[in-house]
């Protein structure tokens, strides 16, 4: 998907835990578009700061680092952000402050999977 300036945050959502099904999707600039499953990139001052919540797993982290790198277009321009450990003020400022936000993701098409 092509960077667009006007929307800088992006939730990285992956099929089945392989490479090949990652993408990055747009979503607000706000607090509540985060939550503590999935990991988020948002490219400012040509930093891509990557915020990784603390439920998600060794493998989506993994592979949100490549997909930050290549929005950033340099792995070595990517910050990487444990919830609640070594995160950035300038990433929180962005998006109105550091508030609530959900511990679960939101769900794909308005059901609740049953496997």
């Amino acid at each position: 998907e092509k960077y667009n300036p006007d929307k800088s945050l992006f939730r990285v959502r992956i099929v089945g835990g392989e490479e090949s099904t990652a993408d990055a999707i747009d979503i607000p600039k706000q607090c509540s578009s985060v939550n503590s499953q999935d990991c988020f990139v948002m490219l400012m001052d040509g930093l891509a700061y990557l915020w990784m919540g603390k439920f998600s797993t060794d493998t989506e982290r993994a592979i949100s680092f490549k997909v930050a790198g290549k929005i950033a277009g340099d792995a070595l321009a990517v910050i990487k952000m444990l919830e609640g450990e070594n995160e950035v003020d300038q990433f929180w400022d962005v998006l109105g402050g550091k508030g609530d936000y959900s511990a679960t993701r939101p769900l794909e098409n308005g059901t609740i999977g049953t496997d």
